[in-house]
């Protein structure tokens, strides 16, 4: 029997979502709501893209870096746009998230929508799940990598990137920002 959104009551949870299928939504679930975010920008979506690949180029073996999944916070979903697991992360065949604990980095591209999310609530959930990087692209004005570090139970920001430079978190890499940025046309 599948879930519909219409005939849903009382608290979401993630087997809940893999019950819905992929109906092209971005789904999350905090304190048992089901949050509808808006579909993405292509700006931000091949950004998102080209960042993870950067990342996978230079992952120590045996991170993998995924995107659009689910990570388990709690009874708790987000869907990062980017997020480095171990590679010892357990997987089934049905499994739509992955537990926090697995999980060494999640990258955020902020977009109009996402503002407050990803710059204030976002960083405090994953900092209480133990999550040991979170990076926050924003990409007004410009292009900005905001690095940050857990430290105790928050993260402290370690580095703030505009061009290609070194970052040690959360493995040493060259992180080359002018290399994210789609061809645009003006607007």
């Amino acid at each position: 029997m599948s879930v519909s959104l219409r005939d849903r009551a009382g608290p979401w949870t993630l087997e809940d979502l893999a019950e819905l299928g992929d109906d092209g939504q971005g789904y999350e679930i905090v304190d048992g709501l089901l949050l509808v975010s808006p579909p993405e920008m292509l700006f931000n979506t091949r950004l998102a893209h080209r960042l993870a690949q950067q990342l996978a180029r230079q992952a120590p073996v045996p991170l993998e870096v995924l995107h659009e999944l689910y990570v388990r916070l709690g009874t708790d979903a987000r869907r990062p746009d980017v997020a480095v697991l171990r590679g010892d992360a357990p997987v089934t065949r049905h499994q739509l998230g992955v537990e926090a604990q697995h999980v060494v980095l999640i990258v955020e591209v902020v977009s109009p929508s996402s503002r407050k999310t990803d710059r204030f609530f976002k960083p405090v959930e994953y900092a209480a799940a133990g999550v040991p990087a979170y990076w926050r692209v924003e990409t007004e004005p410009e292009v900005v990598v905001h690095v940050y570090r857990l430290v105790g139970d928050r993260y402290e920001q370690v580095q703030e990137v505009r061009g290609a430079e070194s970052v040690e978190v959360p493995f040493p890499m060259l992180l080359d920002v002018p290399a994210l940025v789609p061809p645009t046309v003006s607007g």
